[in-house]
């Protein structure tokens, strides 16, 4: 969603810097207030500061989205025609979307032409009725979700779940989608074009193999698992066999970046967690991880935690002290 910057004129700054009282030579102001150079007198007022330098007004909806971006964001138009929206992409640092995907980017709208704005994405582009699978493509890219959006199935597994492209029933549109980080994963997604809620979950049919497929990857050092996979396997913790490898992963597995996503996800395990998690938030050498185990306990708000969370409160890390004093506020 863009942000407009409302641009002041260097006009207006100057007549605003005009009003202001100006000292005169010899400690004298304008007006009846006479001397002030007396001892025990209020000194005279400071001059007015000089005038800010107004900020370019832009001239186009591209240079209005550049203006609102982040400093050194690359903002170009996205290759979508929804009737109504002009839709770019804002991306940190270079430009460019991953293979398989759209998602290179936020991607924002305007409406209105230049000067204009938008408050919900999602829903002026439902408004808009652009083609099934642009509506897919755009509602994943809203979503955040990286992942290939098919046409046919491609596969033994995308066979069996009858792949199709994207169709509209409705008030909702089906479409597939190809995860594109590891494990890959087969979803469904589903809209609902009267909320603008998008659903996104592995067929169960499927779901066996995927976590079995999750579960490789997690053990596997060499890979960094993909979110959408570590939720799936949070999903299943009441599996003993999935709980046993997201609590081993959570204390051992090698990527801090990968302990600290199991942490985020391993509230959906319930007291299993608060053992492990607890531990991780006082024994784990990075200091990005810490934070999250104590959010996590959090999360869950289990009692049993506060011990723990309270030596954490007290400690020097920064973060980890504002984290585990939030979690405590949650406690049962």
């Amino acid at each position: 969603m863009p942000r407009l910057i409302h641009v002041i004129s260097a006009g207006a700054l100057a007549l605003a810097a005009c009003d202001s009282p100006k000292a005169q030579p010899g400690g004298e102001q304008a007006g009846s207030a006479g001397k002030t150079s007396q001892a025990g007198s209020a000194p005279a007022p400071a001059p007015a500061p000089p005038p800010l330098p107004a900020q370019a007004r832009p001239t186009t909806v591209l240079a209005q989205v550049q203006q609102s971006a982040p400093s050194g964001a690359h903002v170009a138009a996205a290759d979508l025609a929804v009737t109504g929206v002009e839709l770019f992409v804002v991306s940190e640092g270079k430009p460019g979307a991953p293979d398989g995907g759209d998602f290179g980017g936020r991607l924002v709208g305007v409406t209105g032409g230049l000067g204009g704005k938008i408050l919900d994405l999602m829903r002026v582009v439902i408004e808009g009725k652009p083609a099934a699978r642009t509506l897919a493509r755009i509602a994943l890219w809203i979503a955040q979700h990286e992942g290939e959006i098919l046409d046919t199935p491609k596969t033994p597994e995308q066979r069996k779940a009858k792949v199709r492209p994207p169709r509209l029933a409705g008030n909702t549109l089906v479409f597939w989608v190809w995860t594109t980080g590891l494990p890959r994963m087969l979803e469904k997604a589903t809209l609902d074009r009267s909320t603008g809620a998008l659903d996104l979950a592995v067929p169960p049919a499927l779901r066996g193999a995927a976590i079995a497929s999750a579960i490789a990857a997690l053990v596997d050092v060499n890979v960094a698992i993909d979110v959408r996979a570590l939720q799936m396997l949070a999903a299943a913790c009441s599996q003993p066999r999935v709980q046993a490898a997201l609590m081993r992963a959570l204390g051992s597995h090698p990527r801090e970046a990968t302990r600290a996503a199991i942490a985020d996800v391993a509230h959906k395990c319930g007291d299993a967690a608060i053992g492990p998690l607890s531990d991780l938030m006082e024994h784990d050498s990075s200091r990005m991880v810490r934070p999250h185990a104590a959010s996590a306990l959090g999360r869950i708000g289990d009692g049993r935690a506060r011990p723990s969370l309270a030596k954490a409160a007290r400690s020097e890390d920064a973060n980890l002290s504002w984290a585990a004093n939030n979690a405590l506020k949650k406690l049962r």
